[in-house]
């Protein structure tokens, strides 16, 4: 039985069908966000997700059944402010495949208002998924050696106990960033190190990815074991980040749909999709550099907004709990 939350605030249609990809055997996902009770707000015991389905948990969903996920609104403003790309696949859901709740859809009118203040250069979460998703089944030789020559620095130019910051210049990397605290972040091979790690612990993981690269790329190259709806995700995902760094919005159904169902199928050699992927992770490198977009959300905007927002909800719920 499909049950939803209370006080729900919109609800929409979510997954293959939102982005234009689905097949027969696909089952129908619905993403939505709620407002917490009066009582968990005051209480502090605020939710992040709410989930229903119409399936038990020890099988994958079939044809047409239902898979919900709900966020607290306090949870997904989070999830948007960081650029994690369910958040930003939910913004720009069109209105058809849209339903707002008759008491509170004014709290995603408000979100929708002002979606545009959730984009920004530092969409990491986009950029991150799809260079992992390349890095995991690449069979280029530079990569590899990218890796190796990333544990030559460690082991060579560090002590073991020495942090990741002492070579951090001479390191090579396939993205960087600063997290929440501030504290610089590179990913090579698909993963993410801090500076303050130490060399020894991070050089252990390095070793241990150049040891399987060889099993992988093998397995790779005869098309076993690929995730090729994982791949489609990692493309979706660099050209939705094309399209929002040029554009500051994102169209569904996708316009690339039929390629991204081609290779979602396994239709299409491993080799021209990380190719694709390699073309499309370069642009968006040089797209960052010309966007117009801001260099960071601006975290204190949203942190009004949803202050804002809790006030005049509040006001109404505090006097119907104590009306009971």
């Amino acid at each position: 039985m499909h049950v939803k939350p209370k006080n729900l605030i919109v609800e929409m249609v979510f997954g293959s069908h939102l982005y234009g990809t689905a097949t027969e055997s696909s089952d129908r996902d619905f993403k939505g966000i709620f407002l917490p009770t009066a009582e968990e707000i005051l209480l502090g015991r605020i939710p992040k997700t709410a989930n229903s389905s119409t399936k038990d948990d020890s099988r994958k969903n079939e044809a047409e059944e239902l898979d919900c996920e709900y966020y607290s609104l306090q949870h997904f403003l989070r999830l948007a402010t960081q650029g994690q790309t369910v958040a930003i696949d939910m913004l720009f859901a069109p209105d058809n495949f849209v339903v707002r709740s008759e008491e509170l859809g004014w709290v995603w009118d408000r979100i929708q208002e002002h979606r545009s203040k959730l984009l920004s250069k530092q969409m990491n979460a986009f950029v991150g998924y799809a260079r992992g998703q390349a890095a995991k089944y690449s069979l280029k030789g530079d990569r590899l050696n990218k890796l190796r020559d990333f544990y030559n620095v460690l082991t060579n130019e560090a002590e073991p106990f020495d942090r990741m910051e002492r070579v951090w210049d001479k390191l090579p990397r396939d993205d960087e960033r600063a997290n929440p605290q501030e504290i610089r972040e590179l990913q090579i091979g698909g993963k993410w190190f801090g500076e303050t790690t130490m060399c020894s612990h991070v050089a252990e993981t390095i070793q241990a990815s150049i040891k399987r690269y060889g099993n992988r790329a093998n397995a790779a190259a005869g098309a076993e074991g690929v995730d090729w709806k994982a791949l489609s995700h990692a493309v979706r995902v660099s050209k939705e980040l094309i399209e929002l760094l040029s554009f500051r919005s994102v169209q569904f159904p996708l316009a690339d749909a039929p390629l991204l169902l081609d290779i979602k199928l396994g239709k299409l050699p491993l080799e021209e999709v990380q190719n694709i992927l390699d073309r499309d992770l370069a642009f968006v490198e040089f797209q960052a550099k010309q966007s117009l977009l801001p260099d960071k959300v601006d975290h204190k905007f949203w942190d009004r907004e949803l202050v804002s927002i809790m006030m005049e909800y509040l006001a109404s719920e505090v006097n119907t709990y104590y009306d009971k």
